[in-house]
């Protein structure tokens, strides 16, 4: 059995290296940092267990190496940096720290292993390395033969996230979101998700994942999968073509405009706004309207004046609720040099609020100086002030830090999604509902929180929720995920 486990072991690590366990762009610029050895072995009396140890207090120091003749650096000024290859049962092994360089944002530990040959002798070996150096904050990651590795520190072991794909996700605005979906896997249950680092050099994005799992517990040895959403930093970008290289795994989209709003306001008139019930208005969406058949179309029989297609264009925004309390505004048109982009904004009813429970339209129309350029919309949804008990100072909406996509659940037809945020006042606020609606490949997320007086403490409350996502019925294709505005989204295939 003890052989069998040792196979496995050796095997997830061969898929862990194969998966791309490598630097995920050019480090740069390096320069040699002095360091010093403090004790080095080739036979035993090293750690039991592989790992590479970033220590800085004598607290991990003394819970690695308490009863050891090793002499402990000064961690007032230096830190101490541990390669260790673990029990083995043959000699001929060996490990060295070979050079520490430091770049703008890293120290690279690197770090040479040696194998024996087939003469090799039947010993118990646990080879080691412990050098120490002045004491740095940077990060620390570890060079082997070209594999990058991370550390332990403070009772966690800190990794790279193998990646297997990504997916490029463009979500329906102007200016452009642009979001990679990232599928990838822990290699078990106690690794999760530590950072992500973004960074753009050129026409490349560079994204790194790191992992951190609590050193030394037993973990269930199955492969975890992962999925993750982030969000490109695409503002501003001129037209092109990008890549996206995460961990390793690589994407590519193109940019077919500069995604940049830098235009002049545009004069618009109302032509009509409200809402209509939905045997009286079935259509819904965005609309450019340039001729009275498409006029026709959409309003034929309702009471709104029709512009003079000869001079001017409309612009119609519908949209479709199961409630009332909704609405929907133009607030301003701007003209860009790649076209026109109209602002809307949407308000959803308060939680509690008594409204009509049958299908709604909330519309506005409106029209401007005729133009046959492109028009995108760019859509910001706020919530109406509730109608609150006496004490109450109202229901707010949840600032909302980062939101993940989970593992498809294909028993249940569901799409876990994971969201974190913090709202303020600990001593008076409370969470106060997440709602959640669909528009075909659209989710809409509501989190609120209800503040109940205003002497409140001032420290932020974390919140970390997870909602489940009906996906019946299902069908292929991207999704956008909105949480209080906070946008992501995801690739289905199921």
């Amino acid at each position: 059995m003890e052989g069998n486990a040792q196979m496995a072991a050796i095997a997830l690590i061969g898929i862990l290296l194969a998966s791309g366990c490598t630097s995920y762009y050019d480090p740069g610029p390096q320069a040699d940092v002095d360091f010093e050895t403090i004790y080095s072995t080739v036979t035993s009396g090293g750690m039991r267990e592989p790992g590479n140890y970033v220590i800085k207090d004598e607290t991990l120091w003394n819970a690695l190496f308490a009863g050891r003749n090793i002499v402990m650096p000064d961690f007032d000024e230096e830190m101490a940096i541990g390669v260790f290859s673990g029990d083995l049962t043959m000699g001929g092994f060996s490990i060295e720290i070979t050079r520490i360089a430091e770049t703008e944002d890293k120290l690279i530990v690197y770090v040479k292993e040696t194998h024996p040959s087939d003469a090799a002798s039947l010993v118990l070996t646990s080879p080691g390395h412990i050098v120490k150096l002045a004491k740095n904050d940077k990060p620390v990651v570890f060079n082997y033969d070209g594999n990058i590795k991370y550390g332990s520190e403070d009772g966690f072991t800190y990794g790279i996230a193998p990646v297997g794909s990504v997916d490029i996700i463009t979500l329906k605005s102007f200016p452009a979101k642009i979001n990679a979906v990232i599928h990838g896997y822990f290699p078990d249950g106690c690794t999760e998700i530590d950072k992500v680092a973004q960074k753009r050099d050129g026409n490349g994005f560079m994204i790194e994942i790191t992992t951190k799992r609590p050193t030394g517990p037993y973990c269930t040895q199955s492969i975890v999968p992962f999925e993750k959403s982030v969000a490109l930093d695409v503002y501003g970008l001129p037209a092109g073509n990008y890549t996206v290289n995460v961990n390793g795994a690589k994407a590519a989209f193109e940019m077919a405009v500069d995604n940049i709003i830098s235009g002049r306001g545009i004069e618009f008139n109302s032509i009509a706004s409200g809402t209509y019930d939905f045997d009286f208005m079935q259509k819904y969406g965005e609309y450019v309207i340039n001729n009275q058949s498409e006029w026709d179309r959409l309003f034929a029989g309702k009471n709104i004046i029709m512009p003079d297609f000869g001079k001017e264009t409309a612009i119609a925004v519908i949209k479709q609720h199961s409630s009332g309390g909704y609405s929907v505004e133009i607030t301003r048109i701007e003209e860009t040099p790649n076209g026109i982009v109209v602002y809307v904004r949407e308000t959803t009813p308060p939680e509690g609020a008594l409204v009509t429970m049958s299908f709604t339209t909330p519309y506005h129309i409106v029209k401007i100086a005729k133009t046959g350029k492109p028009v995108s919309f760019v859509f910001e949804s706020i919530r109406r002030d509730a109608v609150t008990a006496p004490g109450t100072i109202g229901i707010h909406n949840v600032a909302i830090t980062d939101v993940s996509i989970g593992q498809y659940n294909n028993a249940t037809k569901q799409m876990p999604v994971t969201i974190k945020g913090q709202y303020g006042g600990r001593s008076c606020t409370t969470l106060n509902d997440i709602g959640v609606r669909r528009e075909g490949n659209a989710f809409f997320v509501d989190v609120t929180y209800t503040q109940t007086g205003a002497a409140c403490t001032r420290d932020m409350v974390l919140m970390e929720k997870t909602v489940y996502l009906d996906m019946s019925p299902t069908g292929q294709g991207p999704y956008m995920v909105s949480v209080n505005g906070l946008e992501t989204g995801f690739a289905f295939s199921v």
